[in-house]
């Protein structure tokens, strides 16, 4: 798998941010993602946050921005952090102390949700 994907796909929200005219869909898609989606894993994302740990604050910020249904990335504390999802008659989140974790598991569910419209 190439490694610069994985920078790529940890950095879509502060392009699409900066871009401001291309759909977060559209950015996606240029990533070549959708043909690689099963064979990048939470993990290989968790260990590209490691190297990256201020995109973090980006993906807290797109999260935020969203205001509609779909996955959420959002602090509960200062040492806790939530990923859940709302829509659909579905509503759960799970809780995580470790913060890159918790963002590694939000881009993979927000990027897979992503492709599916």
């Amino acid at each position: 798998m190439p490694v610069d994907i994985l920078y790529k796909l940890i950095t879509l929200p502060r392009e699409f941010s900066q871009l401001n005219t291309v759909s977060m869909y559209d950015l996606l898609k240029r990533t070549g993602y959708a043909d690689l989606s099963k064979s990048i894993s939470e993990d290989d994302l968790y260990e590209k946050l490691l190297a990256h740990p201020e995109v973090i604050t980006d993906w807290l910020e797109y999260s935020e921005d969203k205001r509609c249904a779909g996955w959420y990335f959002l602090p509960r504390n200062s040492d806790r952090y939530l990923v859940g999802y709302y829509g659909n008659g579905e509503n759960f989140e799970t809780e995580y102390s470790d913060k890159l974790k918790a963002c590694a598991v939000f881009i993979k569910h927000e990027l897979t949700n992503i492709l599916k419209k």
